[in-house]
């Protein structure tokens, strides 16, 4: 992504130089030359007096004439798909210079499932995308990612908070999960993507086929999206700080009926529902139909003429009381407007960076502060991030990748669903000021305002995640690797509703507790090999062994006719008669083994082969483990001696693979019985009886997606043209469901 950036600005420059080839310099000194690259000429080549806009191309030929301030000037020659090349004139009336073909792409590294390889050894389907000169403004990463790979999708995030699923090659399962599995640093992240700052993202690889994606087993079915957070680069330390202010509204208002329009409406649906009723009964009787006069309307419901018309026109329409009295004072209520608003997004990001022979840093601290385009829809947030890599000996590396995030989501947005449908001549406050809990006098249509402004609420998420990593060079080509994973969720969401609002009234006041939070750890052991046999064979060896746990807690405290005041809500919870508190915990653990051989010959024909086995303890007693194997092969077509007289043809690769993936996403305690409670009266006196929910399943075991694919990956015409063909088959098996009994009536 990043290269393709460079060339983009290239191409810029190349249009942009046409107007810059006539110069009048003081000193009218001329240089001449040609570029070539492997003996041809190449048109349309830049040529660029260093630091300043002075330049010129190329012609058909590849000759260039430039003419200079002085002799002492730097020519920078560069054009697409070429390294750029500097060349002090010094005096010299002709230079001619030879660009070499700029192969970055093709030896870029990028991350496959526990290791890193060459873009040009790939067999799998794995794309890239580096976020160097992303300068969009955005909150998560779905948001950084949607519309920028073929085969992903991303949904859209309407609030302020942003974010929004995200599949890739579509849905594969029913009852489980089908968001694909995320890899920060190398490590499987079991967190909010929210948390993850995508200013501090250096690259992000999707890894689409079963083949890339199986290394990783029991929850690669939907796709493995790999993050890679930015580290120290060499030099001195570096403060980088950016600053993003916007605007968000809607693009397009889709207004309710104003007060004439929503009076028409009813008309024309008090006639569809009434239609034994006389001609004009529902009309306005300033505006009756022809040959209906204001007597014969009257006449209707025996009205006398000194009756008020409108009053009686409003309660054939069922208007309410409050509806009628808004009309005839011209009183309109506007809710549309009340409850949408132009929202201000603030991002703010600073970090610091730096790298010697030993150490190499990077620490980040960002906030955000959104408003949604609903009023009331408000998120902050606090990201931060370090990463330090310590080189301790020359076989010792060590390092830490942490990162802490605190979410605050303490506002109730409007009921924009219920504003948009209310009466325009409905009432949002009574007459003392307080809110209207019915607008309409209905007691139906509720106030879409009566969380925002009576509700009080604390609802706030705080994160910790840090991995701990280890890289020991052993003799003989072997490279040892551990990695412990610890993830902290903690969340408060409290809220009260007091006993004037709507939603506390008939509680005589309600006040809510809920405190949730999550750990889990995982542990990585990695041990790699590779060697080069007679020039021509490369190994390449990968084995893993893994293990997890991840625990839940969560408890709830609730209350109502908080005695003898609720001016404290939920910070007393306990003051109330009608106390109910619950708590659920959950616990489950994991483990598997891997292992991946690479096999290279000639750089020319590629092999893949993985097997993973997991275990998983949701999993019936008959099935804990499961099988994962995946094969894949590439061919580089344009090494063979056969290709080598195109000349035109820079890339072409064509993969092959097939592998199998799971998915575990079905909850922890799926193939258990569930035993529940009811009471009921047993020779009158009330008793408690058990009874099952769900039956016990011994032979629950993995979803499994196996999926065929097939691509060719191509550059042409000096690496200026270049992209990637895909077709691909998946299919599932042994969905995930569970076997429920109906509820006891």
């Amino acid at each position: 992504m990043h290269v393709k950036h460079k060339l983009f600005m290239k191409l810029c420059l190349f249009f942009s130089l046409i107007s810059w080839s006539t110069g009048v310099y003081a000193q009218n000194f001329v240089v001449t030359g040609k570029v070539t690259s492997n003996g041809e000429s190449v048109i349309g080549a830049t040529v660029q007096v260093k630091g300043k806009i002075a330049g010129t191309i190329t012609d058909i030929d590849g000759n260039y004439r430039l003419t200079l301030e002085n002799s002492k000037e730097t020519l920078v020659f560069s054009f697409i798909g070429y390294q750029s090349k500097e060349v002090t004139v010094n005096g010299k009336n002709v230079i001619n210079v030879e660009l070499e073909e700029d192969v970055a792409q093709l030896e870029e590294v990028v991350v496959v499932g526990y290791g890193t390889m060459r873009k040009k050894d790939l067999t799998g389907a794995i794309t890239r995308i580096s976020t160097e000169n992303t300068t969009q403004s955005v909150t998560s990463v779905a948001e950084m990612l949607r519309g920028t790979v073929a085969g992903f999708s991303a949904g859209f995030g309407t609030s302020a908070k942003g974010g929004g699923s995200m599949l890739i090659r579509g849905e594969k399962s029913i009852n489980a999960s089908n968001s694909p599995l995320i890899v920060l640093d190398g490590v499987i992240f079991n967190g909010d993507l929210v948390d993850i700052n995508p200013s501090d993202i250096e690259t992000i690889d999707i890894l689409k086929d079963g083949s890339s994606a199986a290394v990783y087993g029991s929850r690669a079915a939907s796709g493995v999206v790999v993050i890679s957070t930015k580290q120290g680069n060499e030099g001195k330390p570096v403060i980088n700080f950016d600053m993003k202010i916007g605007m968000q509204n809607l693009t397009r208002n889709q207004r309710p009926f104003n007060g004439q329009e929503y009076m028409v409406m009813r008309r024309d649906e008090k006639i569809r529902s009434n239609p034994s009723r006389p001609l004009g009964y529902f009309h306005n009787p300033d505006n009756l139909p022809q040959g209906i006069d204001l007597n014969t309307w009257l006449s209707y419901t025996g009205a006398s003429a000194d009756s008020n018309p409108a009053e009686i026109w409003l309660n054939r329409l069922a208007f309410s009381t409050t509806e009628i009295d808004n009309y005839l004072a011209g009183r309109e209520t506007d809710w549309y407007d009340a409850s949408f608003q132009n929202a201000l997004r603030q991002d703010y990001n600073v970090s610091i960076s730096g790298k010697n022979d030993r150490v190499s840093y990077y620490w980040s601290l960002g906030s955000i502060n959104n408003q949604g385009i609903v009023v009331g829809d408000q998120y902050k947030t606090i990201r931060s991030r370090l990463n330090l890599k310590v080189n301790v000996t020359d076989w010792l590396q060590v390092g830490l990748q942490a990162h802490y995030a605190t979410r605050n989501e303490s506002v109730d947005e409007v009921d924009w669903e219920e504003a948009i449908q209310a009466s325009p001549w409905g009432s949002k406050y009574e007459e003392n000021g307080s809110l209207k809990f019915y607008p309409n006098d209905d007691n139906m249509s509720t106030n879409p305002f009566a969380n925002y402004e009576q509700r009080d609420r604390f609802n706030v998420t705080q994160t910790f995640n840090a991995t701990l990593n280890a890289k020991i060079t052993l003799p003989w080509g072997f490279v040892y690797e551990m990695s412990y994973s610890d993830y902290n969720n903690w969340q408060k969401n409290h809220y009260f509703d007091p006993s004037t609002s709507m939603a506390g009234e008939k509680y005589k006041g309600h006040a809510v507790r809920r405190n949730n939070s999550a750990h889990s750890w995982m542990l990585d052991n990695i041990l790699r090999w590779n060697h080069t046999f007679n020039k021509i064979h490369k190994l390449d060896l990968t084995l893993l062994f893994n293990l997890e746990k991840n625990e839940t807690w969560s408890d709830k405290a609730e209350n109502s006719n908080l005695t003898p005041s609720e001016v404290l809500g939920w910070h007393a919870v306990a003051n109330g008669t009608n106390p109910v508190v619950g708590s659920d915990d959950t616990v489950d653990t994991g483990n598997a083994m891997m292992a991946r051989l690479n096999y290279n010959l000639m750089d020319r024909y590629l092999f893949t082969a993985s097997f993973r086995r997991d275990g998983y303890s949701a999993f019936g007693s008959n099935n804990p483990y499961a099988n994962f194997p995946a094969f894949a092969f590439g061919w580089r077509m344009n090494e063979e001696n056969f290709m080598k007289a195109i000349s035109w043809i820079d890339n072409l690769k064509l993969r092959l693979s097939w592998g199998i993936n799971g998915n575990r996403s079905i909850g922890r305690y799926a193939a258990l019985a569930n035993l529940d409670s009811e009471k009921y009266l047993h020779n009158g006196s009330t008793v408690i009886g058990i009874y099952a929910t769900r039956l016990p399943n011994e032979n629950l075991k993995w979803e499994k997606t196996e999926a065929y694919n097939i691509g060719f990956d191509f550059a042409i015409l000096g690496n200026r043209l270049n992209g990637t063909v895909e077709a691909y088959y998946m299919s599932t098996k042994d969905l995930l469901l569970t076997r429920s009994l109906p509820d006891i009536i």
